[in-house]
């Protein structure tokens, strides 16, 4: 590690990936090393930094590092059941020693310390030990199963629409004669449908989410909450939604939703009215297809989320990034992609909602760069993983200052001449005939009888004397703007 990268890191007080230790010998609780390790493993991963005051931060070194890191191995070795050992690294400053350990984010949690019945996560500065909700989220994580091929005992082939669900797969075969026996066999086979030892047609998660008549029925969970609020109500909430029905209802639900609240702006370029949208819309739908296909469906206490205020938009989904995906991964483009949904991502391909390249995330950034949000993020939390946009000003303020917006109807009226007086005008805000002379090339008489006609629209207004005085100036009409 660069001597800059180390000072940058140990600017931070402790969190959620970050530990401090004096040495390994001062530890109040003799198994807290192998808790804080074995929790990095089992969250998001981390570092142990030793040689670092963890209250003030004080660089205060280590006396016998290579000691300490025997030790440090030893316990380690002795106190957690690890497949993958950590990455310990010397870090000179000063001419003083640092240890600083890397934790990754396990591959196969949950990582137990020897003699404690449940795993530890990390929790802000602090290791917890995991609840049981945690748990089997680390192991349904691990699995590498498609958990949307996991079969609903409560639903029965009944909750299936047949005639939806063969029309997709008539889509995907270029068939429209598929026999009933057939097309349970290939929704079968597509992880669509399970069939029980007693030879009973029962639907998977993926098939009630996809082709399912009413999956909220069996699967309440998948419900999503929408909630909007205005800037200076005094409302909790100004509106509220819930997207029920099949994942293909609730994307045009989340459309429907979406747009009436985000504001649109208008400005002139060449006096030609341009519209757009406060964020990008195809990077909002792209977060809330992705968080219906990758979200943890096994999580049934959490709900996909849309939250709308002020400036802002978070779009919430149970489950964080799948082993061994990172943030940091995610934000470097440097990944595989994968899925906890193989089912559902499959049939959101094949109907044209996403790719299966994993590059939504970089389609999302761009688009927010295009838009210069002030802010694209995404985050792990609490089992959530949480996607937030949020908005500058639309195009400044200097827009709300002088607002000109000029009807297509009003601009189609005019001839090419007057388009290029406007476009004078646009760049000098009052314009004299001489102005208009030398920029479009014509005789004083032609524009003053352009500029006349233009008066007599009420698209411009006269100031001075006559038409021939060469102080008089034609400024835009006040009622295309906002000035009084």
């Amino acid at each position: 590690m660069e001597t800059k990268e180390f000072l940058q890191l140990v600017k931070n007080f402790e969190n959620q990936d970050l530990e401090y230790r004096i040495a390994l010998s001062e530890e109040d609780d003799k198994d807290r090393i192998a808790k804080t390790v074995t929790a990095f493993y089992n969250t998001h991963g981390g570092k142990i930094i030793f040689g670092v005051e963890d209250k003030k931060r004080r660089l205060v070194g280590l006396r016998a590092p290579q000691r300490l890191e025997h030790g440090l191995t030893n316990k380690i070795r002795a106190r957690c059941k690890l497949d993958v050992s950590p990455q310990i690294e010397f870090v000179e400053y000063r001419s003083k020693s640092f240890i600083i350990v890397h934790c990754p984010k396990g591959p196969h949690a949950p990582y137990y310390v020897k003699g404690y019945p449940k795993p530890f996560v990390r929790r802000g500065s602090s290791n917890f030990e995991a609840n049981d909700i945690e748990i089997a989220q680390m192991y349904r994580d691990s699995s590498g199963v498609s958990y949307d091929r996991t079969r609903v005992d409560d639903a029965s082939l009944e909750d299936i629409d047949l005639k939806a669900a063969k029309r997709y797969i008539s889509k995907r075969k270029k068939s429209k004669e598929i026999a009933k026996e057939a097309l349970l066999d290939i929704l079968i086979k597509g992880g669509i449908l399970c069939r029980t030892r007693d030879g009973e047609y029962l639907p998977t998660i993926a098939g009630l989410l996809l082709f399912g008549k009413d999956p909220q029925s069996c699967l309440p969970h998948t419900a999503i909450k929408a909630d909007a609020k205005y800037r200076g109500s005094d409302k909790d909430w100004d509106a509220i939604a819930t997207f029920e029905g099949n994942l293909f209802q609730q994307i045009k639900q989340f459309d429907e939703f979406i747009t009436p609240h985000i504001r649109v702006s208008a400005k002139i370029v060449g006096f030609k009215r341009i519209e757009k949208t406060e964020f990008p819309i195809e990077a909002l739908r792209e977060a809330f297809i992705n968080a219906l296909a990758h979200r943890d469906y096994g999580f049934i206490q959490g709900s996909i989320a849309v939250r709308i205020s002020d400036n802002s938009i978070e779009i919430a989904s149970p489950g964080e990034l799948l082993r061994p995906l990172t943030i940091d991964d995610l934000k470097r483009g440097e990944f595989e992609p994968v899925t906890r949904n193989k089912v559902i991502v499959k049939a959101l391909v094949e109907e044209e909602l996403m790719e299966e390249r994993g590059t939504g995330f970089i389609r999302m950034k761009k688009l927010a760069k295009e838009y210069d949000l002030e802010r694209f993020d995404f985050k792990e939390y609490m089992g959530f993983f949480k996607v937030t946009f949020q908005s500058k000003p639309l195009w400044g303020k200097e827009i709300e200052k002088k607002k000109i917006l000029i009807p297509d109807e009003t601009l189609k009226a005019l001839d090419n001449d007057q388009l290029k007086i406007l476009e004078v005008l646009e760049e000098k805000e009052k314009v004299k005939v001489v102005d208009c002379v030398s920029q479009i090339k014509k005789s004083p008489i032609t524009i003053r009888r352009k500029l006349k006609n233009m008066v007599e629209k009420k698209l411009l207004e006269v100031v001075g004397k006559s038409p021939t005085d060469p102080t008089t100036y034609y400024i835009l009409h006040p009622r295309f703007t906002n000035r009084k």
